[in-house]
């Protein structure tokens, strides 16, 4: 996963005030995360979706302990499937 160059610490003061629906929008996001790893079928979808998750950590959207918990998660389901990263 790509790192931050600082520790990706300013990421905290840019919390933007989501309205109602994006709220919704979002929890509804977060919510299918830990199905999505379930159903991944590929190094490369493991990784897109790593990207994702990153990129909305980066947005502020989610915190560092969920970015690190999905992480895991789609780390040991790489490893559980002997998934190899493509050396394109």
């Amino acid at each position: 996963a790509p790192q931050p160059e600082n520790g990706g610490r300013e990421v905290r003061t840019r919390h933007r005030k989501l309205t109602k629906m994006q709220q919704n929008v979002l929890g509804q996001v977060i919510s299918v995360i830990p199905a999505t790893i379930e159903k991944l079928e590929n190094y490369e979808q493991a990784n897109r979706l790593e990207s994702h998750i990153f990129q909305m950590r980066q947005g502020g959207l989610i915190s560092d302990q969920q970015y690190q918990s999905y992480l895991k998660d789609i780390k040991q389901k790489i490893n559980e499937n002997g998934w190899e990263q493509s050396t394109s």
